[in-house]
């Protein structure tokens, strides 16, 4: 009896150590013998000391939360905002070009058939007066009805006269001269005749304006509805501008904006938003804008290019400086002193942005203490020193 247990008392004892040290790590890392090499490096293996002003990581299971001392405060420059209320302003800035208005084109056709005897608008970008001679036509089928009507009042003058006869002359002579007169009428001819020759139907301006297309030639042959002239009256244009989608809720028919061109230098226009067109470009994502501005000395020509500024107030908005918002990509982040010298991370939804702050539209609340400054810097430490839990990049 007493043999056997002397024989097991090696396996009891192996046991019992085993179960010590596999309870205890530190005593396993204890009994292991000296690395021979450790003195050659090492400073190379030992930990770097933490910085005496670093911020100290404070371990909860909800928000990542960050305690600083006034002595890490100073280190960091860290500086503290209120989130408050404030009259928020922003500003558009786009790009547009000098376009006609389309309300202010006419275009001159041939209401009748005819060749093109004498041409005074003989080319492109002429300054025509209303009424004007811009071509005259000679047309047989205007000619000869022009005929017919002087016939028929010569035939009412010789007439004769008295009794019954007299009566339905007059009334068959009046009847032709009205169907006649109408023809004319219908030509746009009345009245529209060259006094030196009775063959010529003049076709003249209806506007104060420039020639934009001449599709005519002296003694060219046109047909009935062949547009002849454009004529565009540039007394006012259009500014037209691309405003990006995001911008669009921003902006209102009626909103003030100022006008400046590249080819106008120290001047500038002040109009109103005057339409938002109601569709948007597919390949660009804006929408259309048109602004229109008077134009009595030809300053603003189409096609130069203008460059827009629309001054929005947005009213009373709770706002934070820009630098006090951390932006992931996914997420907008910003550091609320819940205590004297306490951080907590808390996600922010964001606004509109001003020329120097952003409106914070969700979490947070007015009256709210915010690390700005070196925002940062208190999120990379907290980080670097393991207190990122859920605060993912």
């Amino acid at each position: 009896m007493h043999t056997n247990t002397f024989h097991n008392f090696p396996a009891l004892a192996f046991l019992a150590w085993l179960f010590l040290f596999s309870a205890s790590p530190g005593a396993w890392a204890a009994s292991k013998p000296a690395d021979p090499h450790a003195g050659h490096d090492a400073s190379a293996s030992a930990p770097a000391p933490a910085p005496a002003v670093a911020p100290a990581v404070i371990p909860d299971v909800g928000p990542p939360k960050v305690a600083i001392t006034p002595a890490a405060r100073k280190a960091l420059g860290l500086v503290v905002v209120t989130a408050e209320k404030k009259h928020l302003k922003k500003s558009i800035w786009i790009v547009g070009r000098v376009e006609m208005d389309e309300g202010r084109v006419v275009a001159v056709n041939a209401k009748v058939e005819g060749y093109v005897e004498r041409l005074n608008a003989s080319r492109e970008g002429m300054r025509v007066r209303e009424g004007e001679e811009l071509c005259a036509l000679y047309s047989q089928e205007v000619y000869a009805t022009r005929q017919e009507l002087a016939m028929l009042q010569k035939a009412k003058k010789q007439a004769c006269t008295g009794g019954e006869v007299q009566g339905l002359l007059e009334k068959d002579a009046e009847a032709l001269l009205r169907a006649g007169q109408q023809r004319l009428k219908l030509f746009d001819a009345a009245g529209q005749f060259d006094a030196r020759d009775g063959r010529r139907l003049l076709l003249r301006s209806p506007i104060d304006g420039y020639v934009l297309k001449k599709n005519v030639t002296l003694g060219m042959r046109v047909g009935m509805g062949d547009p002849l002239f454009e004529i565009t009256d540039l007394s006012t244009v259009w500014v037209t501008a691309d405003l990006a989608e995001a911008d669009m809720p921003l902006v209102a028919v009626g909103q003030p904006a100022i006008i400046r061109l590249r080819a106008v230098l120290g001047k500038s226009f002040k109009a109103n938003l005057d339409y938002i067109y109601p569709f948007l470009s597919a390949e660009t994502r804006t929408a259309r804008l048109r602004f229109v501005l008077p134009n009595p000395d030809l300053e603003l020509r189409p096609q130069m290019f203008a460059e827009i500024e629309m001054r929005i107030d947005l009213g009373e908005r709770l706002v934070l400086p820009l630098d006090a918002v951390l932006d992931t990509g996914t997420r907008r982040l910003v550091y609320v002193e819940e205590a004297p010298g306490s951080f907590s991370l808390r996600e922010v939804s964001l606004g509109v942005r001003g020329e120097d702050v952003i409106e914070i539209a969700q979490g947070l609340r007015p009256g709210e203490i915010v690390a700005a400054s070196a925002a940062f810097l208190i999120d990379s430490e907290t980080r670097l020193r393991g207190g990122g839990g859920g605060h993912q990049h």
